[in-house]
């Protein structure tokens, strides 16, 4: 939570350096037009309205509060038309998984990641055509402490046009439905069967996705369990 100390100052560069505003957050993030500023902020701890998103336009100093909805909230960005604001957002009662939100104003998010488990680190494509996120089975809520040792780490690349999602080497990602669905025993002495749309190795950790100009290609690094590169 951001202390009552906390705050993130707007300085003016040109045509003089110039104190714009002071904004009670640990962190802002600038709409493409370079005109408002967005941040979280945090209220009383345990209350619905503990994290809210705020948007301030910089010409006017007016600030927007979108409405109250109780999620957890991180990793903020623009979306690409800058008409609303990404995140990655956990219900306090649901500590299993966490999830990417687009929230406009007047309305309430819409959870766009399908797969189980904790998305972080949302980087939109300039064109607004795709989302890229990581998913790994540690919160981006529950700090450096705890967790196993080593851990699988995956980058997805979600298409926002058809809602469908890949892995960041190239293959299917199901559906969250069909991913928390139990595998079918394999027969006495068979190999075990990959999940579908999974690689058979899943001791991966994909880190430091890159998405190109075009939303046409992401570049992520792999490193195994071994801690090869790949």
């Amino acid at each position: 939570p951001v202390g009552p100390q906390t705050l993130t100052r707007v300085v003016g560069l040109r045509p003089a350096v110039r104190q714009v505003a002071d904004l009670p957050a640990s962190g802002a993030v600038f709409d493409p037009s370079g005109r408002r500023l967005a941040w979280i902020r945090a209220g009383q701890a345990g209350g619905p309205d503990a994290q809210t998103l705020v948007v301030r336009d910089l010409a006017t100093g007016a600030d927007r509060v979108f409405p109250a909805d109780g999620l957890l909230k991180t990793s903020l960005a623009w979306s690409a038309a800058g008409d609303g604001l990404v995140f990655i957002g956990g219900a306090p009662t649901d500590p299993s998984r966490t999830d990417v939100f687009l929230a406009k104003p007047d309305a309430s998010p819409v959870r766009l990641s399908e797969q189980a488990g904790h998305k972080s680190a949302p980087l939109i494509d300039r064109t607004g055509a795709a989302i890229v996120y990581t998913v790994s089975p540690i919160s981006p809520f529950a700090g450096r402490a705890g967790g196993p040792a080593v851990q699988t780490v995956e980058a997805v690349v979600l298409n926002l046009k058809t809602g469908k999602s890949v892995w960041a080497d190239g293959s299917f990602a199901p559906p969250v439905a069909e991913q928390e669905k139990p595998a079918p025993p394999a027969p006495a002495g068979a190999a075990e069967t990959p999940r579908p749309g999974r690689r058979a190795d899943r001791e991966i950790r994909w880190s430091m996705p890159v998405v190109s100009a075009d939303g046409r290609q992401v570049v992520a690094s792999a490193r195994s369990a071994d801690n090869k590169d790949r």
